[in-house]
């Protein structure tokens, strides 16, 4: 079979401290195995890889045309909001608040970690949003083909575009997120807007600007 990754398997290794953990206070066993393990051999996470785009393929995809204009549409409109595919694919219009004539935000808890994220909405975000129509309040924004197809599209997509890189739908995220570094915003700005609960989350993107910065010069 295919080895585990280091992330896979420290996951795991965790797990089972925790169910140990249980276990010795429930007085099933006097003490966890996993407190006799050596520092230096305990399972380490492994460097998270941050896939994400420049600003040049962001235009690349926009220029070549996808088998699916709603995939298009919503891994677009990740690349400017940095919203997950889950929190896009639930956007209801009611989620959609306009602050003033032209100036929308998106106001939404996520799904993941079920925290309020308020993410004000360029001119490029906009464009991408699709026509409201007869829709009400809880309909969705975002209309998608079935998951498998989505993927495919994708895929396929990138490819014709012309990039090499592994394209999925939380790349838009990354992307997002590396953009705003790179032309200026601070961590916690950028922290905020992902709605991660740490800025300590928020600097591996910053670790991975720093690469990129040292590979251009």
């Amino acid at each position: 079979g295919v080895p585990l990754g280091r992330e896979s398997i420290y996951t795991y290794y965790m797990a089972l401290c925790i169910a140990l953990n249980k276990a010795v206070k429930n007085e099933l066993m006097d003490k966890n195995p996993c407190d006799a393990v050596p520092t230096e051999e305990k399972p380490k996470r492994g460097e998270s890889n941050r896939e994400y785009l420049t600003l040049e393929e962001v235009k690349l995809l926009i220029d070549t045309e996808c088998k699916d204009a709603r995939v298009k549409r919503l891994f677009l409109f990740s690349c400017f909001t940095g919203l997950r595919y889950k929190d896009i694919f639930y956007l209801r219009w009611k989620n959609l608040v306009k602050i003033e004539e032209g100036v929308y935000q998106i106001e939404k808890i996520q799904q993941k970690t079920k925290t309020k994220v308020v993410i004000p909405l360029s001119d490029n975000a906009l464009q991408w949003i699709p026509e409201r129509g007869m829709d009400g309040e809880e309909n969705r924004i975002f209309m998608m083909p079935e998951s498998s197809c989505a993927y495919d599209y994708l895929h396929d997509w990138s490819k014709k575009a012309g990039i090499s890189k592994n394209v999925t739908f939380h790349v838009g995220r990354h992307t997002y997120a590396t953009l705003l570094l790179y032309y200026g915003a601070d961590l916690y700005t950028v922290s905020k807007l992902l709605g991660h609960k740490s800025v300590k989350t928020t600097q591996i993107y910053a670790k991975v600007m720093d690469e990129s910065k040292r590979k251009a010069v």
